[in-house]
């Protein structure tokens, strides 16, 4: 089976859920005998000049690279397609793409992420290839439900409601056209049958690789910290990661908040100006180096949807699991069983505060995720299923 699998950025670079999840799929894939992978990287100059094709490409077939993007900014406005989409396949793309698929035998093209469903528009005209899109949120309905929320200033409400208005209108026509769909959760599952209810799709939740490295149980000897990682780019994580920090700052607190991830200098700056008494980590190379100073992880996030990948970061690092019932979706956890469940930021807060040095409840918290998720995660298996299901519906 030869597939031809198009993404936003390139999947080795970066620490977002989007990128862990894609370059997940594709190492995973590309594994499955029988199966020779090609990947279209659309805002892949970058990638092209500064890192060409090193030991993680090794099993992929071939690499084309679209040229870098600017980000449209105000002028998306002017277009009817949403902002996301023009800042990631143009018509030199569209171009390139057409000449990849008339001169190269594939038998399947891949979309992942929304953001690519435009390329649909030159992959559509070669009929003899299955087309399957890789959901990693429903966008129609967050996006909208995010710009209601986060745009809290109206100068920034209103053109993100534009935006999602039109982003609604992109990604249903796209799917509407596609053949097969994944979704990362049930629910997302059940929301696209609604939108087409003879659309063939399956949930493709996470793997996870880099397993259990040690048995470490949580004492007074490891610092009295919880963390909260990601990605801090997009303005809805920006808005759950200063909506808890402000509150963590009201009061003298019994532990140390961390924030690990990627995010603007200039984000960057404003929380160590405003908020000293925040560590901020934003480079760092290993996950487990970061986590093994920590008593407890944070997923505190209900905007923004999906599977969250850290929480897996955290299960099988020895980290009990602080959370928003919302942002557990797809984990299969129990809430006070096989993590905490907090209400909102005050009262994880509170909840930090009272069980941050209760190492019976920590290391039993820790202990009943991690049995439940030991066996449930493999990305050789998720590999498996989805080549499975495409030969199925060939």
């Amino acid at each position: 089976m030869n597939i031809l699998f198009i993404t936003k950025n390139d999947p080795f670079i970066g620490k977002s859920g989007d990128a862990v999840y894609t370059r997940g799929i594709i190492s995973s894939i590309s594994k499955v005998n029988g199966v020779q992978l090609s990947i279209y990287i659309c805002n892949g100059h970058y990638s092209e000049q500064q890192f060409g094709k090193e030991k993680q490409y090794e099993q992929i077939n071939k690499i084309h690279y679209g040229m870098a993007k600017r980000f449209p900014g105000i002028f998306s406005i002017f277009s009817l397609l949403p902002k996301v989409s023009l800042s990631t396949i143009n018509k030199n793309d569209l171009i390139k793409l057409q000449k990849i698929l008339g001169k190269e035998s594939i038998d399947v093209v891949i979309l992942n992420e929304s953001a690519t469903l435009n390329a649909l528009k030159v992959v559509n005209k070669y009929q003899s290839k299955k087309t399957l899109y890789i959901s990693h949120n429903v966008d129609f309905i967050i996006r909208k439900k995010i710009a209601k929320e986060v745009g809290f200033l109206n100068i920034l409400k209103i053109p993100m409601l534009y935006d999602a208005e039109k982003y609604k209108k992109y990604e249903i026509k796209y799917f509407k056209e596609v053949e097969l769909f994944t979704s990362i959760t049930n629910s997302d599952y059940l929301e696209y049958k609604k939108l087409a209810p003879e659309k063939k799709g399956m949930v493709l939740k996470p793997g996870f690789e880099n397993r259990r490295s040690s048995n470490d149980l949580i004492s007074d000897s490891r610092p009295n910290n919880a963390i909260l990682m990601g990605s801090f780019y997009w303005k809805a994580k920006q808005f759950n990661l200063l909506e808890l920090i402000e509150s963590y700052s009201k009061k003298q607190r019994n532990f140390n908040l961390i924030i690990a991830g990627s995010m603007s200098i200039k984000l960057y700056k404003y929380i160590l100006n405003k908020y000293p008494e925040i560590k901020v980590i934003r480079n760092f190379s290993k996950v487990e180096e970061v986590l093994k100073i920590c008593r407890i992880g944070l997923i505190l996030e209900k905007k923004g949807g999906g599977f969250k990948l850290k929480a897996l970061d955290y299960i099988f690092n020895n980290i009990p699991i602080l959370g928003y019932k919302e942002s557990m979706e797809g984990l299969e956890l129990v809430e006070g069983v096989d993590y905490i469940c907090a209400k909102n930021v005050d009262d994880a807060n509170y909840l930090i505060e009272k069980v941050i040095n209760d190492f019976d409840c920590l290391n039993n918290i820790q202990s009943n995720a991690f049995k439940k998720s030991a066996h449930s995660y493999s990305w050789s298996e998720r590999a498996s299923s989805l080549i499975n299901f495409l030969k199925e519906n060939n």
